[in-house]
């Protein structure tokens, strides 16, 4: 469950960003997810991503999600061996899949969150700075259900980290990744089965552009789990 997104451990063609690189590294660690991959870690249907994004000798950390339930994260983070000392939390959706264990640890308080269901008119997306961390944004598609997405910029290129793709991946952020170029990796809930061509193909389109990897996890069902990796 531990991914390292960095030119040792992965290869792959240069990424050109839209601007200067600024992490190092960017790793992450996934607490909570739908189906087990780890023996001894619990799962629940919600997500949660510890990132640790490194910048010379300087490592930030950022918690995006928390799951369901508190007891489930911590029992996840004792058999994991983390602790959980974010700089920054951010939740991805407005719903308790997402935000329950943040709520009962006390972190929902000071998370940056997307507005309410039905809170906007308008369809589209924006993009916001994550205030004391540069080279990191916050990416909202303007959906019914408004949703919002960690863009971190890596020296291989974007990892666009999603939590739920509630109208699925491509209704929820294709606008946004049209507009904004293909990203080095996309990782997080795709929103997605087996018989979802649409998405599918869109996942399939975003390979031929340049993604290189795909790391499908809560709200995948475990056979669109295992084409997304194929």
């Amino acid at each position: 469950q531990q991914l390292h997104c960095h030119n040792t451990f992965i290869a792959a063609a240069p990424y050109k960003t839209r601007s200067h690189a600024v992490y190092d590294e960017v790793s992450l660690t996934v607490l909570v997810d739908d189906m087990p991959s780890v023996e001894g870690v619990a799962t629940a249907h919600g997500l949660s991503i510890l990132l640790r994004l490194r910048s010379g000798t300087t490592t930030r950390e950022i918690i995006f999600d928390g799951g369901p339930s508190a007891r489930i994260l911590r029992w996840n983070l004792e058999a994991l061996g983390e602790k959980l000392a974010p700089d920054v939390v951010v939740g991805s959706l407005m719903h308790y899949h997402h935000l329950g264990a943040l709520a009962r640890l006390g972190l929902l308080k000071r998370a940056l969150l997307p507005p309410p269901p039905l809170s906007i008119r308008r369809r589209g997306f924006l993009l916001r700075s994550v205030p004391g961390m540069s080279g990191v944004q916050l990416l909202l598609a303007l959906n019914p259900w408004p949703e919002q997405a960690l863009l971190v910029k890596s020296r291989l290129g974007e990892v666009l980290v999603v939590g739920c793709s509630v109208h699925g991946l491509y209704e929820t952020f294709g606008r946004a990744i049209s507009q904004l170029g293909a990203p080095f990796a996309v990782i997080g809930g795709l929103g997605l089965s087996s018989r979802d061509f649409v998405n599918l193909s869109f996942l399939r389109a975003l390979a031929r552009a340049g993604t290189r990897l795909l790391l499908p996890l809560h709200s995948t069902a475990w056979e669109a789990r295992r084409l997304v990796l194929e």
